[in-house]
């Protein structure tokens, strides 16, 4: 038995084909709920340049502040050796010269990498020196002017006379008077916050 559709047929079979395929279409999506996806992590270093200057000997900590790291790690590695898995490394050298470091940070969406310079530089300890004379026989009384000379460095630095480890200036200049007879032992000496 052949079975004969007419256009009105056709017409309703149609509509309900386009009503299941609209149904299972809105169904796949559910407008409640947030679809999001994690961004991978950014590391955002403390200093523009990527280069940070410590001086021999001395510690420098290095601490970046990043973004979309939350179940992180961190790998610092110098000279493809690790040197340090945490969120911060603390950097110490004994020799002078430029040292390059890699902080890689991964998760799960994905990995961010800096390089970081570090330039070890030497320490600037302040120098002293008087002109004239180590060893002086002088009568009581009298008076001599001593005038030291100071390496200039780019910290401040303080000058301190002293006369048998009693210190009695604090300038360049210095006017010693022998009050009565004896030795006299005069040391001037410069400091400042590396020596």
């Amino acid at each position: 038995m052949n079975k004969i559709f007419s256009s009105s047929h056709q017409g309703l079979l149609s509509g309900r084909v386009l009503f299941l395929c609209l149904m299972l279409l809105f169904s796949a999506c559910n407008i409640n709920e947030e679809i999001t996806t994690a961004l991978p992590p950014k590391i955002l270093l403390d200093s523009e340049t990527g280069i940070y200057t410590v001086k021999v000997g001395r510690e420098i900590t290095i601490a970046p502040n990043y973004e979309s790291a939350e179940g992180a790690t961190y790998y610092w590695t110098m000279n493809n050796e690790v040197i340090g898995t945490s969120p911060s490394l603390t950097f110490i050298s004994e020799e002078i010269g430029e040292y390059y470091i890699v902080l890689t940070v991964s998760t799960d969406s994905g990995t961010d990498s800096e390089e970081i310079r570090v330039d070890v530089v030497e320490l600037e300890i302040p120098t002293v020196s008087i002109a004239g004379m180590e060893q002086l026989t002088i009568a009581v009384g009298t008076q001599i002017q001593l005038n030291a000379t100071v390496r200039q460095t780019s910290l401040p630095t303080t000058i301190a006379w002293h006369i048998n480890g009693e210190q009695v200036a604090e300038e360049l200049s210095y006017t010693f008077v022998a009050n009565n007879t004896g030795a006299y032992t005069i040391v001037c000496s410069a400091h400042n916050e590396d020596g």
